[in-house]
């Protein structure tokens, strides 16, 4: 696994871990409740961390790249072609599931 994201708010380290999802990147949270050590540990070696794998590693990377884009974030419908937003998983043209 490799290191893709990291950021010292947690919310945004989810925000970044949907996305990967929606692009059916699977990652793994790290360090999620390592803030209260703060002061003891090094700041940025408290921050939650998103990894991974190595197979997915470039495609993480170019939808982190991408996050400020959302036309990068969006999928055409195989059944009418109509653009469909990346949360939606049904079309909202025709109702067929995202595939």
């Amino acid at each position: 696994m490799e290191l893709v994201y990291s950021h010292d708010q947690l919310l945004m380290v989810n925000h970044v871990r949907n996305l990967l999802e929606s692009a059916y990147i699977k990652s793994e949270l790290r360090n999620e409740f390592l803030g209260s050590g703060a002061g003891d540990l090094a700041p940025l070696d408290t921050w939650p961390e998103l990894w991974v794998a190595f197979d997915d590693v470039e495609k993480a990377k170019a939808v982190i790249s991408n996050m400020d884009n959302e036309s990068a974030f969006v999928w055409h419908c195989k059944g009418c072609d109509e653009e469909n937003p990346a949360a939606f998983d049904i079309c909202w043209q025709c109702e067929k599931p995202k595939i």
